[in-house]
């Protein structure tokens, strides 16, 4: 199958091109040589190709014969490319090389790539981008203030300066900037209410921790011994713990004054 029966190309559009990859020449400028040897992954071996402005498909064994190769080599200026819907064969023939880096089974070893942009893809990405911060800044809007300060305490330990809802609404507001869909998902949850009380419940005392090992600050009590890491903290157990639903886990989070 050639490559003009995989890829509509419509001549009304402009079709955008960009180089891939870290070097630190890939945004400048790079000449596609006209003519090329590249795998063809559907019929398992290296076929020829060249760049004819008479011919949609880039492979010389599907072109006429006497069909004449290009004196014009393809150019990326700035790591990019633009090509008119109208020049298909040059869309093809950028396709067909290794070096399209959304080739599948391409065996180019060559240092620069680049990908055909997929703009509307693109333009939804942006627009499902969009839509996901406003759904959560009108969310972080209409909270409340006890929300807001539960929700940046047990997910980023942030202590206000003030005591006002518009410090953490702003606090909250940036983290939903860099992260929305995290905050999407663990804003004004049970998991984080609870995580909050626990960690006011071990900032006054309510709570001890010595060396994993969980009681309560009045009566020493031990509740239950934890083994908590960097990456698994004590808190984050402790709401896991609860989270199972156990009898005793269950009085341990009444006890502390958690109902769901």
């Amino acid at each position: 199958m050639s490559t003009k029966d995989k890829f509509k190309i419509d001549p009304n559009r402009v079709y955008n091109f960009e180089l891939q990859g870290a070097g630190k020449n890939h945004k400048g400028r790079y000449i596609i040589r006209t003519e090329s040897v590249v795998y063809d992954p559907e019929k398992g071996t290296y076929r020829e190709v060249r760049l004819c402005p008479t011919e949609k498909s880039p492979y010389v064994d599907e072109q006429k014969e006497g069909a004449r190769v290009s004196n014009q080599p393809i150019i990326f200026h700035k790591g990019r490319l633009s090509i008119s819907g109208r020049e298909e064969y040059k869309i093809n023939y950028l396709l067909a090389l290794d070096q399209n880096a959304d080739k599948v089974g391409a065996k180019s070893k060559s240092i620069f790539k680049y990908r055909l942009i997929d703009e509307e893809k693109l333009y939804k990405k942006l627009a499902d981008d969009k839509m996901l911060k406003l759904k959560v800044q009108v969310k972080l809007a209409e909270a409340s203030k006890e929300d807001l300060a539960d929700f940046l305490k047990a997910e980023y330990n942030y202590e206000p300066k003030t005591d006002t809802r518009e410090e953490l609404l702003n606090k909250a507001l940036a983290y939903a900037e860099v992260n929305p869909q995290h905050v999407l998902d663990t804003f004004s949850t049970e998991a984080t209410r609870l995580k909050a009380i626990v960690l006011d419940a071990l900032k006054d005392g309510t709570l001890k921790n010595v060396k994993g090992v969980l009681t309560w600050g009045v009566t020493g009590t031990e509740i239950k011994t934890f083994k908590a890491t960097p990456n698994n903290k004590l808190a984050d157990q402790i709401v896991e713990w609860v989270g199972n639903g156990s009898k005793e886990a269950t009085d341990f989070a009444n006890k502390l004054g958690y109902k769901k």
